[in-house]
């Protein structure tokens, strides 16, 4: 991860640094030797996909002009625009996180100042039902 914190002490937050403050602003890693990264000053939210297949993340998640969610392949390119394909139901909502629930890639979305979360299919790009998340 790239951020500005070097050794911070994320787990304990000694110095009470809110959640945003805490996120990095960046993503790194190689593939066949070449160095790739996704950056955002607005941070950003990363999840390596299961068997390393590519990187699920949410860009600028308190941001609702630059917020993104998308499947980055290890090679750098855009795999799936999460939030193009989920726009339809999730229309102007804000992605604000993106993790692994019971062995399904999920992102969560915020819309309306209500908190929702949908599976993600990386091989179709098939997305669930938007479920309530409380």
């Amino acid at each position: 991860m790239i951020d500005n914190l070097g050794s911070y002490d994320r787990d304990a937050n000694p110095q009470g640094l809110s959640v945003w403050e805490l996120l990095p602003t960046g993503v790194s890693w190689s593939f066949f030797g070449r160095p790739y990264k996704v950056e955002s000053l607005d941070k950003l939210i990363p999840k390596l996909l299961l068997g390393s297949t590519g990187i699920a993340v949410a860009i600028s998640p308190f941001n609702l002009k630059e917020n993104k969610a998308l499947i980055i392949k290890p090679d750098g390119n855009v795999m799936w625009d999460v939030g193009a394909i989920a726009k339809s139901i999730v229309g102007g909502g804000i992605y604000s996180d993106v993790y692994y629930v019971s062995g399904q890639l999920c992102f969560f979305v915020n819309i309306n100042n209500q908190d929702f979360r949908f599976s993600f299919d990386v091989v179709s790009g098939e997305i669930g039902k938007l479920i309530p998340f409380y």
